[in-house]
C-alpha cells in the first residue's frame, strides 16, 4: 500500500564489480522501502533480478550513495548479460546523495559513514539504514533544490 502522502521511496545498495568484461558481477543488492520492506539478493541470478525489477516497478524515487557511477550501471551490465529488462530500474527518479552532497555541500571525498556522522544522524544498521538516516537529515533541503521529485 502507498504511502498517503508522497512517493515511494527505496533505498538501494549493490556490492560487486564493475569493470572489464570478465570482472562485472553483482555480488549482493541490498534495497529498502517504504515502511521498511528490506530485500536482499545474493549473488543475483536471472529469476532474483527479475524478482528486484517487480519490486521496482512499485517506487517513484531511487536513492543511493554514489549510484550513478556504480550501482546502476553495475546492474543495468547484470541485468542485459542475463536477459533481463532493467528498464524498471531506471523508472524511478534517482538520487544519488553522494553526488548531492558533493555538489551542494562541497564534501567531495566523504564516504556514506562519515557524511552520517557530520549530519549528526547516528551510525550501525548497514549501508543501507545509514543512506536513510542521511536522506532523512537532508530531506528538507533536497525538497528545496529537488521539487519534482515531491518530497
Amino acid at each position: 500500500m502507498k504511502p498517503s502522502k508522497g512517493p515511494w521511496i527505496a533505498y538501494l545498495a549493490v556490492e560487486g564489480v564493475l569493470g572489464s568484461f570478465k570482472n562485472t558481477h553483482v555480488q549482493r543488492v541490498e534495497l529498502v522501502g517504504d515502511r521498511r520492506a528490506r530485500h536482499v539478493f545474493k549473488n543475483p541470478t536471472r529469476n532474483k533480478l527479475e524478482n528486484l525489477m517487480r519490486i521496482l516497478d512499485d517506487y517513484d524515487i531511487l536513492i543511493t550513495w554514489g549510484g550513478a557511477r556504480k550501482d546502476l550501471p553495475l546492474l543495468t551490465a547484470c541485468c542485459i548479460r542475463l536477459g533481463v529488462d532493467p528498464s524498471p530500474l531506471h523508472a524511478p527518479a534517482h538520487l544519488d546523495l553522494q553526488e548531492f552532497v558533493k555538489d551542494k555541500l562541497g564534501i567531495v571525498d566523504a564516504g556514506l559513514e562519515e557524511t552520517a556522522e557530520f549530519l549528526k544522524a547516528g551510525r550501525g544498521g548497514g549501508k543501507v539504514y545509514t543512506l536513510m538516516r542521511v536522506f532523512k537529515k537532508l530531506r528538507g533541503f533536497v525538497r528545496s533544490l529537488r521539487p519534482e521529485l515531491a518530497l
